[in-house]
């Protein structure tokens, strides 16, 4: 159950170990964006699930109680980072998934000092108030933790926990819009908060969130800096803004609705803004992430559409695939070669040589198909393994243009508009498996090839609630598992609703 709208920031013990840094790696949404992680050698089973009333599980080192959100982890170090809803950013140990730091991200803990001043004797009560609740409710949860988690009806961060704070947060909001009612201004879906992946350079991680802020902290939870875009709120599609960030050598790149904008990594200062051409109103590119591309030395960043943007200055490298219907999906960038999803199917397009304002990708090999799509595909060996929302998997040849197989997934995916979207984890490529999730806490493991070849199923059992047909048949619903999942070395991180999972052996 999502809970309802808190923020405020913590900073709990952290050793020196904690917050060392590493060699400077950009690591982000899908790794690198390409969902593949070469060095991995994460477990092929495990289990989870409550007999009698008991949690059970088997091959998992700790599961965190955590609160709700899209937001998929990154690790760095001994760090694993993620968002939470709303406007939340979160440090957990990887050694044993004790919650290390956290901040939340509201327009009163980022407003400029003189704002604040304005609506400090009515607001910081406020404010104080709900930062207890939360501050007491996060250190539960970091006490909790436990390698089977707990029994059904132990849930962290319920409803009737939130309702505590809902009139004290009403009245922040409206204190925060005395201040400056436009520059202070986000629409609110409980689906967008902080559903971005964060960014890291091994240093520093960096995260952006829906209502336009843009934060830098180092390891060890110390703010370098937070910008608000200075952009006036914009309108969007019914499914929100969920674009994950991209770091280059010296930019912070993010996209809003149909703006791309690019921050000085090391300021936060805003440099440049560039706005999608022809944008669709009801399927802005923000639906999706951008990801990096490097052609003749330059870095660009690519959207949904295909098109991209100069990481140095914002200017256009080359424009969209030209027939773009709308979609959620983000593309990917295979070489010289932009796969991305779109109403039509599989398109392959190929990067222009000579990028500039003028040039075009040239439409390769596709394929033809009507199914909808969330999850971004996954390239491995010339191969492209995509997944539809309801849980059919193909394989296509890149080279030859052609479908090697096609697959009913044997998972249980639930679609219940607008909050189960069904299959909407990217598959990723860990060492020499591919692992492809449910949103029901199934993870399947493949060999890579022509031919299907199934290495094993696991499921996490957590119940999230119960459903009836129009028959009045009962089925459980299990928590959600949307977000894409990360490994390092031996160990697999799933995030969900409820809790963030450690799988794997030291």
């Amino acid at each position: 159950m999502r809970s309802p709208g808190l923020l405020l920031s913590a900073v709990f013990m952290i050793t020196a170990a904690h917050a060392a840094s590493s060699a400077e790696k950009i690591t982000g949404w899908r790794n690198d964006g390409t969902g593949r992680f070469p060095d991995a050698t994460p477990p092929t089973k495990w289990s989870r699930k409550v007999v009698g009333g008991k949690p059970e599980s088997s091959g998992i080192l700790w599961m965190t109680p955590i609160p709700s959100g899209a937001s998929a982890p990154i690790v760095v170090g001994d760090c694993v980072l993620f968002g939470f809803d709303p406007y939340g950013l979160m440090c957990v140990s990887k050694t044993d998934g004790k919650i290390l730091w956290w901040h939340t991200h509201h327009y009163y803990e980022v407003m400029a000092d003189a704002d604040r001043q304005k609506i400090e004797e009515k607001a910081k009560p406020l404010y104080d108030k709900i930062k207890t609740h939360l501050d007491a409710e996060l250190k539960r949860m970091s006490d909790a933790v436990s390698p089977a988690g707990y029994p059904d009806d132990k849930r962290f961060m319920n409803w009737q926990w939130g309702q505590q704070v809902v009139e004290p947060q009403k009245q922040l909001d409206a204190a925060v819009q005395e201040a400056d009612k436009e520059h202070y201004k986000a629409d609110k879906n409980w689906w967008e908060f902080a559903s971005a992946t964060p960014a890291s350079d091994g240093k520093n991680v960096y995260m952006w969130y829906s209502n336009r802020v843009a934060v830098c902290y180092d390891l060890a939870g110390a703010r370098q800096w937070v910008t608000l875009e200075p952009a006036a709120e914009k309108k969007h599609g019914e499914h929100g803004r969920h674009s994950s960030p991209v770091l280059t050598a010296d930019k912070f790149i993010v996209q809003y609705t149909n703006d791309v904008i690019a921050f000085d990594r090391k300021t936060g200062k805003p440099l440049w803004t560039k706005s999608y051409a022809k944008a669709l109103p009801w399927a802005p590119p923000a639906y999706a992430s951008i990801v990096p591309a490097t052609v003749g030395g330059q870095t660009y960043v690519v959207s949904c559409r295909g098109e991209a943007f100069r990481a140095s200055d914002g200017e256009m490298g080359w424009g969209p695939f030209k027939d773009f219907g709308g979609e959620n999906t983000s593309a990917i960038v295979e070489k010289d070669r932009i796969f991305l999803w779109d109403r039509a199917g599989l398109i392959q397009l190929q990067i222009p040589s000579n990028p500039g304002p003028n040039a075009m990708p040239t439409v390769g090999k596709s394929i033809k198909g009507k199914s909808y799509m969330v999850a971004s595909p996954l390239c491995v060996n010339g191969l492209v393994y995509y997944i539809t929302d309801d849980g059919k998997l193909r394989v296509f040849d890149a080279e030859a243009g052609t479908i090697v197989y096609e697959k009913d997934l044997p998972l249980a995916g639930h679609k219940e508009y607008v909050f189960y979207p069904g299959y909407s984890a990217s598959p990723a490529l860990a060492g020499k498996y591919i692992y492809i999730l449910d949103n029901q806490g199934g993870t399947l493991i493949l060999e890579p090839g022509r031919e299907y070849k199934e290495v094993g199923i696991n499921k996490l059992e957590t119940f999230d609630k119960k459903n009836k047909d129009k028959d009045g048949k009962e089925t459980l619903v299990y928590e959600q598992t949307v977000s894409n999942p990360v490994f390092d070395g031996k160990l697999l991180f799933i995030r969900g609703q409820q809790y963030l999972y450690c799988i794997g052996s030291r």
